[in-house]
């Protein structure tokens, strides 16, 4: 498998690019944000929509993520694992509005 970021063959994401990513809370995903998902994750609803594809998030807490806005300074709200937080990236001029998002296919 080569890496996601750079092509190298080898894991996912090659050490180089691994150390050039940052740490957990550097990238925005330390304990601040655990502690946002656990409690997201506490009180969600099966039956509530993810707001990147607009189907429901389903019985399986452990296929979820807490997704960031824009901005990476703000919660979106929880998304499926895969493919709706897998691997995406931010097209030229970012997300839109979100009520232009749901529905629409994670551009990558």
């Amino acid at each position: 498998m080569p890496c996601l970021d750079c092509g190298r063959p080898g894991s996912a994401l090659c050490q180089g690019c691994r150390r050039k990513r940052g740490t957990t809370t550097e990238r925005g995903y330390g304990s601040r944000h655990q502690l946002a998902r656990q409690q997201a994750l506490a009180t969600y609803d099966p039956d509530e929509l993810c707001w990147r594809c607009g189907q429901t998030l389903g019985d399986d807490p452990s296929a979820l993520a807490l997704d960031h806005d824009e901005t990476r300074s703000e919660y979106a709200g929880l998304v499926h694992l895969n493919p709706c937080n897998s691997g995406k990236r931010m097209p030229p001029g970012g997300w839109g509005e979100s009520s232009e998002r749901v529905g629409t296919p994670d551009p990558r």
